[in-house]
């Protein structure tokens, strides 16, 4: 880009000279945002277009910001596939979360608040009573997690997920409770800017990113070759001059077995570092 655009430009300017490709009706992509090109004047590097095309955000860019034209996979395809490929981790892989409630003598149980509604189940619970000096360490405290219908059940009308506190040693249960909890990890909450981190801002595991990697290539992959695959075969000649229909499917099988096999392994190593007991 030749120039700076707000939320609201329509007129993009390039740096360099215009290519052929750049025509209307073409999809231009900049950052995670697609445009639509609606007419371009070439002697001023001009290009109108549409904003926030296919349901992106229009966004503001900075100068020199990359602009690409009609790519394959655009910035804003691979975000979706993202985001769709982490949301359907659950309950397999997960984020961990704590919550942090006080009890009187006489409490045994706790319903979780609106916000933990979506958990998905419970790591360990521990406790600390005012009653005792020794208690600064947290031990641990055994529980049941129990799940009920937040319409019907009257122990959680809220969120129908309580967690009960069984005794310990017969010690009294006022103080403070401290709960780990295996919640998904949500990516649609915000939207998911080129600044945002999968690690930092949402919580993955940097083992995991490979895991993302795998699942976009296959949702992309898959969605680019649905129709190239339908086709019928061409003659042999054509066929010798360009890659057949369905040449794809042999390395999707690859990625295939081993995203299998690296989901298995991210689960395990979870699982092992963070047993869950569900609801």
């Amino acid at each position: 880009m030749g120039a700076a655009m707000n939320a609201s430009d329509e007129v993009l300017t390039v740096e360099y000279e215009v290519a052929s490709s750049l025509r209307s009706g073409a999809t231009i992509s900049v950052g995670s945002e697609l445009m639509r090109v609606i007419s371009v004047a070439p002697a001023a590097k001009e290009v109108t277009v549409i904003r926030g095309w296919q349901d992106s955000d229009a966004q503001v860019h900075a100068d020199a910001s990359e602009v690409l034209i009609s790519p394959r996979f655009t910035l804003f395809d691979i975000k979706d596939a993202a985001i769709a490929e982490i949301e359907s981790w659950s309950p397999r892989l997960f984020r961990v979360t704590g919550y942090q409630w006080s009890v009187t003598d006489a409490e045994e149980s706790v319903e979780l608040p609106l916000a933990l509604a979506h958990a998905i189940g419970v790591i360990s619970v521990r406790r600390q009573w005012s009653e005792e000096t020794d208690s600064d360490a947290w031990p641990e405290l055994a529980f049941r997690a129990m799940r009920g219908d937040m319409g019907v059940w009257g122990g959680a009308t809220t969120t129908g997920l309580r967690i009960r506190m069984l005794p310990f040693n017969g010690q009294k249960r006022s103080g403070s409770v401290f709960a780990q909890l295996a919640v998904p990890f949500d990516v649609s909450s915000t939207p998911l800017l080129d600044s945002e981190d999968f690690v930092v801002d949402y919580g993955l595991e940097p083992s995991m990113l490979e895991v993302v990697e795998l699942g976009v290539k296959m949702r992309i992959m898959a969605d680019a070759e649905t129709g190239r695959s339908a086709r019928t075969q061409a003659e042999e000649p054509r066929r010798a001059e360009e890659t057949p229909p369905g040449a794809a499917l042999t390395l999707a099988q690859t990625w295939r077995n081993t995203y299998t096999r690296r989901m298995g392994d991210e689960v395990r190593k979870l699982l092992t570092k963070y047993p869950v007991r569900s609801w």
